[in-house]
């Protein structure tokens, strides 16, 4: 299905959306939390809403010009207690800031009209990363994925958010909180709970433990449950989405759909022409432009190209015999297509391209 009816909706300087929560039973209540822009300060950050399925937008929880908000979770039993995740990130060439005095948890029981910090045993201080969900089996169960330290991991809420405990640590969860840091509750059960991380993690035992499930791909940033069979559940990373139909005993294909995240196109002047580019979380890649008269699946005319994920690619278009393609640290790959060899240049006088 090919959906042609699209229209912008509004929030044009808000940078990143980290999530949406729409009122069960109300759909022209939304909620947005609008993580800002960036790669700078600018005030249009915080929790906005609607009232009018996106029409127009107003701003109900503001802090600063620095800290947006990253996450929400709405009651399913009372729409009108919203939990805010608030956090402050700032990417720069040299540096990546992530947390302030500022960051944590929020509540509104007003429906977003007023909001108040929650403490309740939770981190002070620095405040990094918030993820949030609330469980649909008892809405009195909040989770958060909280980035701190000490206290960087999994927090659990049984009175919805007045007071917080540590359940878990485990640095499979916890690692690389301002990539991460996600948590699902599962539809039907309170004590069963996802974590995303560069694995997928379920706990039955209310968070004290975890077990890995495998999935195709690596990099998980969400994962959406079926609210009457959470047998059935899909999962998005950075290769694109699988789906389960048994418990996560086995996942669909990534190749169901092209969902690749490219950071660099090049072309060549063959016929049929070949796209080349360096893929998020994958390797490089060359395809050609349409199949051909032999060919059973679009993969049979994929190709290696020359690098790592990181690009870009580069190559004489008249001539796509050599390919160069960069990669971490500042190596670049040259690759002879003809031939099938490969070699790394470095032009640093380091062995990795970099000072140690």
């Amino acid at each position: 299905m090919c959906i042609r009816d699209r229209s912008f909706i509004g929030l044009p300087a808000s940078g990143a959306i980290g999530e949406k929560v729409v009122h069960p039973d109300d759909p022209a209540i939304v909620f947005a939390a609008a993580l800002g822009n960036p790669f700078g300060s600018n005030p249009e950050r915080g929790v906005y809403r609607s009232r009018d399925g996106g029409e127009h937008w107003e701003q109900v929880l503001f802090l600063n010009d620095s800290t947006g908000a990253v996450s929400l979770a709405m009651n399913p039993e009372n729409p009108d207690e919203v939990f805010a995740g608030m956090w402050r990130a700032e990417r720069k060439p040299w540096a990546l800031i992530s947390g302030s005095a500022d960051g944590g948890i929020y509540r509104s029981r007003d429906g977003g009209n007023s909001w108040t910090k929650l403490s309740g045993g939770l981190p002070e201080g620095l405040v990094g990363r918030v993820g949030l969900s609330i469980s649909p089996a008892n809405p009195s169960r909040v989770w958060a994925m909280v980035e701190a330290e000490p206290g960087n991991g999994l927090w659990r809420s049984d009175d919805s958010g007045e007071t917080w405990r540590f359940v878990n640590g485990d640095g499979r969860l916890a690692g690389r909180a301002f990539y991460y840091h996600h948590v699902v509750a599962d539809p039907s059960d309170e004590n069963t709970v996802y974590v995303l991380n560069t694995r997928l993690y379920r706990s039955t035992d209310g968070g004290e433990s975890f077990t890995m499930i495998p999935v195709p791909h690596g990099d998980l940033h969400d994962l959406w449950i079926h609210p009457d069979d959470p047998e059935i559940f899909v999962v998005g990373s950075d290769g694109g989405a699988v789906v389960t139909l048994n418990y996560g005993e086995t996942f669909s294909t990534v190749y169901n759909q092209p969902t690749a995240e490219f950071y660099d196109v090049v072309v060549d002047n063959q016929d049929p022409y070949r796209l080349y580019g360096s893929q998020q979380d994958n390797t490089t890649i060359g395809v050609l432009s349409r199949m051909g008269r032999n060919q059973l699946r679009p993969q049979e005319g994929w190709r290696y190209a020359a690098g790592c994920e990181t690009g870009p690619i580069a190559l004489d278009p008249d001539d796509p015999t050599v390919i160069w393609g960069g990669c971490y640290s500042g190596v670049i790959n040259r690759m002879d297509v003809t031939k099938d060899t490969r070699r790394n240049v470095v032009l640093y006088p380091a062995s990795t391209g970099v000072a140690p």
